[in-house]
């Protein structure tokens, strides 16, 4: 059978290391399986249990293990027949030990009724007080985990559990399963063999710039001053325009009289009398045929007396009772039958005869409604006329107003258009003073503008020649400056190409780095989703065994 060590290796594909981690994981195990096992059903406590040796005397240890169970010899030891008697023991709190040895009290202990207590340190006794023959042994839940075959402590080499049920031995596999995949990933940090560059030297970057040209000073031009120049006059006399009045006919207003509302008349319905339907007869009845039948005397004579012939002449008679009243039935139905078809003969006859007479009926009801139909349509075609003449008179009142409306919106436009040309004369009159008094500005401000440019422009001609001097010097400059610039720049391209050679050590630095990071990290990723689906099916074997919640009923109010 495979040891532990390689049950465990196959469920979680990893190689065990440490042995005696392993093997504490395996006693954990032990211990977790049976407290989660009987927390759940602790009627299963036996097949943990353990069994301590025969002690003569008090004070039997087995540490904090839970107790099962503690029995009394009554009797001999080692009988040739093997009948020595054990009575089980009832547990007591320490306050009741005196009373259990005292025989004249209520609660005295004897030999076929003994009990035991737990001491303050643990250990066990027994009442009465054990002596040789009459010794006294602990059951208890094992807290020892021990391999079966040489009672040794359980290590990973082992293959079976004592004091231990076999069908729960796969549930420590799972724990320590659980356990390593567990150390496993706290011990799991992500350790790098790649080795960083070498960072780069790089050469110091210095300018030393010539002395600069100096700069001519600031030429001193002063504006020579322009004449002031009258403002053009554009007063005038600005033309306005004057908006017409309109002509308002005022609110449509209708005299016409509407006709009376026609009013929806009140059709009466003709009675229709019906003729009562003749006489329909009587409904035939079916009468039910009575029988008794003496199916008890049969009974007693099948179940009681056990009398098989009289039973069978009792059967016969029977049946014979059953055949007549069946002929009864069938007698009461004919009858019925007969009376039936004669019956309906006559409702037939009675419903012929009534449906005639409501004929006749609802051929006067529908002459007196054609009646009332046609004064109604007369009312219908003189409103219609009185609502003709409305309709004209109301037109020809709209039209007369519409024909004022128009008028007077004409004689608006005419009189708006009138004043629109007034003002459009005056106004071509107001422009044309407007341009005479701008253009004569206009010459005034070119000529007092002339004569300032004149002497200005003598101003900056000298200025010019001394910055010509400069632009030498500021070329010489210039061509010291940049001997300086590209030695420097012969400086920076070396430092930059150590860079460059710097950042792409660095980038296969952080890909080799990327691909550990990356291969650790799936690693993780797959512990880690073995440990979540051990640790459900762990679980989940002693959520299976807990017994079902019943549910609550509901009080009624």
């Amino acid at each position: 059978m495979a040891t532990f060590q390689e049950q465990v290796q196959d469920l979680t594909s990893l190689t065990v290391s440490d042995t005696g981690e392993l093997s504490q994981f395996l006693k954990d195990g032990v211990i977790d399986v049976t407290n989660r096992w009987l927390a759940v059903r602790p009627q299963d406590i036996e097949l943990f249990g353990r069994e301590a040796t025969i002690s003569d005397s008090q004070g039997v240890s087995v540490g904090g293990a839970k107790i099962i169970s503690v029995i009394r010899e009554a009797g001999a030891d080692g009988s040739s027949d093997g009948s020595t008697a054990w009575e089980p023991c009832k547990k007591i709190p320490s306050s009741m030990q005196s009373r259990v040895v005292d025989s004249d009290s209520l609660s005295y202990a004897s030999a076929y009724h003994p009990v035991y207590t737990i001491n303050s340190d643990k250990t066990s006794n027994v009442y009465p007080v054990p002596s040789s023959n009459n010794g006294f042994k602990v059951f208890y839940v094992n807290e020892e985990p021990r391999d079966i075959s040489n009672n040794a402590a359980l290590i990973h080499s082992h293959s079976n559990i004592k004091y231990f049920p076999n069908d729960k031995v796969y549930l420590v596999v799972m724990y320590t399963g659980i356990r390593l995949l567990n150390s496993t990933m706290s011990n799991n940090v992500i350790s790098l063999t790649s080795a960083p560059p070498d960072t780069p030297i790089l050469a110091t970057v210095s300018f030393t710039a010539p002395t600069a040209p100096t700069v001519p000073s600031d030429p001193s031009i002063s504006s020579p001053g322009v004449a002031t120049i009258a403002k053009a006059d554009i007063s005038g006399d600005v033309p306005t325009y004057t908006k017409p009045s309109f002509s308002d006919p005022g609110v449509l207003s209708i005299t016409a009289v509407p006709p009376d509302t026609l009013s929806i008349p009140s059709f009466t319905a003709a009675s229709v009398s019906l003729q009562t339907a003749g006489s329909l007869g009587t409904a035939p009845t079916y009468t039910v045929a009575s029988q008794t039948f003496d199916i008890a005397q049969f009974e007693t004579f099948l179940e009681t007396e056990e009398d098989s012939e009289l039973a069978q002449v009792q059967l016969g008679r029977l049946q014979h009772e059953l055949g007549e009243y069946q002929a009864d039935i069938q007698n009461n139905l004919n009858e019925f039958n007969e009376d039936n078809a004669i019956y309906q003969s006559t409702v037939k006859e009675a419903l012929q005869e009534l449906q005639i007479a409501a004929a006749k009926a609802q051929k006067d009801a529908d002459f007196t409604q054609q009646t009332q139909i046609q004064e109604y349509a007369s009312k219908i075609q003189k409103y219609q006329a009185d609502l003709a003449v409305y309709q004209a008179e109301v037109g020809a009142q709209v039209q007369e107003y519409t024909q004022k409306l128009q008028r007077g919106t004409q004689q608006y436009q005419l009189d708006m258009q009138n004043e629109l040309n007034e003002f459009n004369k005056e106004n071509a009159r107001y422009q044309a003073n407007i341009k005479a008094e701008l253009a004569k500005f206009q010459a005034d401000a070119a000529e007092a503008l002339k004569e300032g440019d004149l002497t200005l422009q003598a101003a900056i001609q000298d200025y010019t020649q001394e910055l010509a001097l400069f632009s030498g010097e500021v070329q010489k400059y210039q061509s010291e400056t940049q001997s300086g610039v590209q030695t420097m720049q012969g400086t920076i391209a070396n430092n930059q190409a150590l860079l460059a050679k710097y950042q792409a050590e660095t980038a296969e630095y952080q890909a080799e780095i990327a691909a550990e990071t990356q291969e650790q990290s799936i690693k993780m990723q797959q512990y880690q989703l073995l440990y979540k689906q051990l640790k459900a099916e762990y679980d989940q074997a002693f959520m299976i065994a807990a017994p079902k919640q019943q549910p609550k009923q509901q009080v009624r109010t």
